[in-house]
Formats: structure tokens, sequence, C-alpha cells
């Protein structure tokens, strides 16, 4: 079984080498050029740029767990469902093949919890957590 921190270099490094990884909504346009894709802007001014170029129509399918995208701005659909108590793995929207073999599964939470050891919950919250970028950053979670 792959560590968190190999699981992390082969689905991030790896794709980055031979060119795998989509472009994200801010690398490409219409995007790229908007101001909610400026990182020199602060949160609040790209929030409501981004928030005024949503039409009224596509807001509802933005508020479920298989969100629909916004094809105007090139935001794609994303699979937001997931608690993660056990990690990723099981997570719909999650999609395992190539360079992403596997996640860890942790025991149910109940268990967990009966241990009383605060940092246990931490170490396994920081493993689910790199997991989830990981699989994020090579676009095999949310899909």
């Amino acid at each position: 079984m792959y560590s968190s921190l190999q699981l992390f270099l082969l689905s991030f490094l790896l794709p980055l080498a031979f060119g795998t990884i989509p472009p994200r909504t801010c690398d490409v346009k219409p995007g790229k050029s908007l101001p909610f894709c400026n990182t020199s802007l602060p949160y609040n001014e790209r929030v409501a740029d981004l928030v005024s170029r949503i039409p009224t129509s596509d807001l509802p399918g933005l508020f479920v767990n298989g969100a629909s995208g916004i094809t105007e701005l090139g935001i794609a659909s994303y699979q937001w469902w997931s608690e993660a108590l056990h990690g990723v793995g099981l997570s719909p929207g999650v999609h395992f093949g190539g360079n992403v073999p596997a996640a860890t599964s942790f025991p149910q939470v109940i268990h967990t919890g009966a241990t009383f050891n605060k940092t246990l919950y931490k170490l396994i919250a920081t493993a689910i957590s790199t997991e989830a970028r990981a699989m994020n950053n090579v676009q095999r979670a949310g899909k």
C-alpha cells in the first residue's frame, strides 16, 4: 500500500512531467482574463465577480452533489458528496486508475472516536486531506 506522501508524489508529480492534467478554469480563456481568476485581487472582489457572472438559471444546479458546470465560464461539473469519514477511497466522484491506484481507508469513526486520541484524529484528517488534494490535483476526484 502507498503512503500518503507516495500517493501525493505519484498522483501530482508524474502527471506534471507527462502533461496529462487538463487545464483549470483560470488557466485558459475565458477564465484566464476574468477578474475572478486574478489572484492579486481580494477574495471578496473575486467572489463578487464570479457570482455576478453565473446565470440565475444555473444557480440551482450548483447546490447539489452532482453540481452542473457553467460552460460559459469554463467551470466543469463536480461531484461534491463526501464527508470522507473513511477517507476519500469510497467517495462518489473518485476514480482510481493510472497514477492513482488506491487511497487509504480508515475505520468507522465510532471506533476512532472511542480511542479519545486527539493526535490520532489529526493524523487521520491530515492523511485524508493530503490524499484528497493529490487526487484533485490530477483530476481524479469530483467528476
